[in-house]
């Protein structure tokens, strides 16, 4: 069996369903989040790559983030953090998260761009492995 639902993955419950055992699971800790927007660049910030990482060498830095380009001229944005140090889903904290990076590059491009989408967030403490071999 291939399960590719990932997090919401029904498919230990439609086994069970089916009178099949649902797999052995192993739980480990991740204790990550992340924050996600869109942004409307300004004309200054040419970028010829459609998608940036800034990830600096752990563990120094644990965070990071990308930018990557979307339709009609936007770019999609989502900083992570992990291990309580998670990015804020307010403008002026989204930001300070940004320039705090081990680049100040993606601060650079986005602070003075147009967000046209709320900050979102999003943290999950575990990751579960389903042992379905």
């Amino acid at each position: 069996m291939v399960d590719t639902g990932g997090r919401g993955s029904q498919g230990p419950r439609w086994l069970e369903e089916m009178g099949v055992a649902r797999p052995p699971e192993t739980t480990i800790g991740v204790d990550f989040a992340y924050a996600s927007t869109k942004y409307r660049l300004h004309s200054d910030h040419e970028l010829r790559e459609s998608l940036l990482g800034f990830f600096g060498p752990a563990p120094q830095y644990p965070n990071g983030a990308y930018l990557g380009a979307i339709e009609d001229g936007m770019w999609h944005v989502s900083l992570a953090g992990r291990f309580g140090d998670y990015p804020p889903t307010d403008e002026p904290g989204f930001l300070a998260f940004a320039a705090s990076l081990h680049t100040p590059r993606l601060h650079e491009i986005i602070k003075d761009a147009e967000r046209v989408a709320d900050i979102v967030g999003y943290r999950f403490p575990t990751s579960i492995q389903r042992h379905y071999e």
